[in-house]
C-alpha cells in the first residue's frame, strides 16, 4: 500500500452536534472510524479543526494515539492539503469522514489497486453506482490534482466538499466490484440520531469493531430500523398527508393517525425511496406534523410541496397587492407550522 488516508472529523454538525464524539461499543466514532481505516496498517491522518469546539476532539486523538492535524474549519480542502504538506505531488490520498464508520482497511486496499491498476485519477464507492450502501463512502485521488483544486477553488461549495474541482476535471469514476451486491439503497452514514441508532444497532453483537469487515457490517443492514423493505427504491412515488392532519377518506375507519404513527409512516416513505411529501393549509395540522415529524436530520432527505390556503377570506375585488399579501400570509403560515424560516 502507497496511500494515505485523511479522515475529516468536525464536532459542530449541525443535525446531530458532537455526533463524532458519540460512543459505538464504547470508541468515540471519530476514533473507530480511523482505526477501522488503519485496520491493514494504513497510515491515517484525521483532520479536524483549529476551533476551540474541536478542542475535546482533538485531545480524544490524542488519548487512543491517532494522528490528528488541526486547521480551517470552513475550507476542508485547504485543512487537507495542509495537512499532507510533507507529501509528495504523486502520492495517494483517501479522503473518508468520521460520519461513516463501515469503510475498513480492507476497502481502502482494493480501492487502491484498482486506483493503481487501471492508471485513473480520480475513483469512488458510495451508494447505488457502487453497489454498496450510502455510507460507505471512499474517495481516491492524487495529492497533485488536490493541491490544485485548492488553489484554483473559489467557490465556497467546492472547498466545504473538497473535491467537486477534480471530478469537474477528471470525471466522477465508481468502483462497481461489488456493484452485483445491489446494496446500493442501504444506508450506513450518521446524519442524525436514528442513524446513530442504527449503527449502534448494527455493532452491538461485534466483539471486535475495529476489525469486522464492511462486508459483514453491510450485511446485518438488512431488516435494521428505517431500512428501505425492498431492493428497488420508488422515488417515482408521493407521499399524500392529508389523513395526517384529519380524519380523511371516505374508506378511512382509523381516523387520523396519534404523531408517533404519523411519524413512522413518513420515515418508512422516506426510506424506502420516496423524494416529495405532498401537504396542504386545508389538510388540518399535516404540515405541522411532518415539521415535527423530520426534525432532527430529515429534514432534507425530501421535498415538502404544500399548497395556499383557500383564501376564503380574500376580498373577491381585492386588488393585487392584497391578494400578495394573502399569499405571502398563507406562505408564512406553511413555514411557521413546519418550524421552518423561510
Amino acid at each position: 500500500m502507497v496511500g494515505v488516508a485523511v479522515l475529516q472529523a468536525r464536532t459542530n454538525s449541525s443535525r446531530l452536534p458532537g455526533k463524532v464524539l458519540l460512543p459505538v461499543r464504547g470508541v468515540p466514532m471519530a476514533v473507530l472510524a480511523a482505526k477501522r481505516a488503519a485496520n491493514t496498517g494504513r497510515q491515517v491522518i484525521v483532520a479536524t479543526s483549529t476551533e476551540w469546539s474541536d478542542d475535546a476532539l482533538a485531545a480524544t486523538l490524542k488519548e487512543y494515539g491517532l494522528n490528528c492535524f488541526r486547521g480551517s474549519l470552513e475550507n476542508a480542502l485547504e485543512r487537507i492539503v495542509d495537512a499532507l504538506a510533507e507529501y509528495s505531488e504523486e502520492t495517494v490520498v483517501f479522503r473518508l469522514t468520521a460520519d461513516n464508520v463501515f469503510p475498513d482497511g480492507g476497502l481502502l486496499d482494493e480501492l487502491e489497486t484498482e486506483f493503481l491498476t487501471q492508471g485513473l485519477e480520480y475513483l469512488c464507492c458510495n451508494g447505488e453506482p457502487s453497489g454498496l450502501p450510502y455510507g460507505m463512502s471512499v474517495e481516491v485521488t492524487r495529492l497533485a490534482h488536490l493541491r490544485e483544486a485548492a488553489c484554483q477553488s473559489v467557490d465556497d461549495h467546492d472547498k466545504e466538499h473538497v473535491t467537486p474541482y477534480v471530478i469537474r476535471k477528471f470525471g466522477r469514476r465508481y468502483s462497481e466490484k461489488y456493484k452485483s451486491l445491489k446494496q446500493g439503497h442501504l444506508r450506513c452514514t450518521v446524519d442524525c440520531l436514528d442513524d446513530y441508532l442504527l449503527v449502534q444497532q448494527v455493532f452491538s453483537d461485534v466483539l471486535e469493531p475495529m476489525k469486522i469487515s464492511s462486508l459483514e457490517l453491510v450485511s446485518k443492514l438488512e431488516g435494521a430500523p428505517f431500512q428501505p423493505r425492498g431492493d428497488r427504491p420508488t422515488p417515482r412515488l408521493v407521499f399524500g398527508t392529508a389523513q395526517l392532519g384529519s380524519e380523511y377518506g371516505i374508506a378511512n375507519k382509523t381516523g387520523q393517525p396519534d404523531w408517533k404513527a404519523a411519524q413512522g409512516l413518513l420515515k418508512t416513505a422516506i426510506a424506502n425511496g420516496v423524494m416529495y411529501i405532498d401537504t396542504a393549509r386545508a389538510y388540518g395540522n399535516s404540515e405541522a406534523v411532518i415539521g415535527q415529524s423530520l426534525r432532527h436530520g430529515w429534514e432534507g432527505r425530501a421535498r415538502i410541496i404544500t399548497k395556499l390556503s383557500l383564501l376564503q377570506t380574500c376580498p373577491e375585488d381585492a386588488i393585487a397587492s392584497v391578494v400578495h399579501a394573502f399569499v405571502d400570509a398563507s406562505i408564512f403560515q406553511s413555514c411557521a407550522s413546519r418550524g421552518v424560516r423561510k
